[in-house]
């Protein structure tokens, strides 16, 4: 993902500093690292792709990234609302 592509900078420019984020679709993660680096909050990374979610770990691990990773339907997020 390239850094100036317009849904991350969209993205970035609202997260605040203890915000929590839900990356849904996070794909290899490069939203949800661009994220993390925006917040001291929970990041959730979250993909039905067994796959993706994979190869989203592995990028994850390269660095101190404290991401979270769920594989799970956009429509049925394993979280509670609020």
């Amino acid at each position: 993902m390239h850094r100036y592509e317009p849904r991350l900078v969209y993205a970035c420019e609202r997260v605040g500093r203890t915000d929590n984020v839900i990356d849904i679709g996070t794909h290899k993660g490069q939203m949800a690292i661009a994220l993390w680096s925006k917040t001291s909050g929970l990041v959730v990374g979250v993909d039905i792709s067994h796959n993706a979610l994979y190869h989203a770990r592995r990028l994850a691990e390269t660095a101190p990234y404290a991401i979270h990773y769920c594989q799970s339907w956009a429509e049925e997020l394993p979280f509670a609302n609020g």
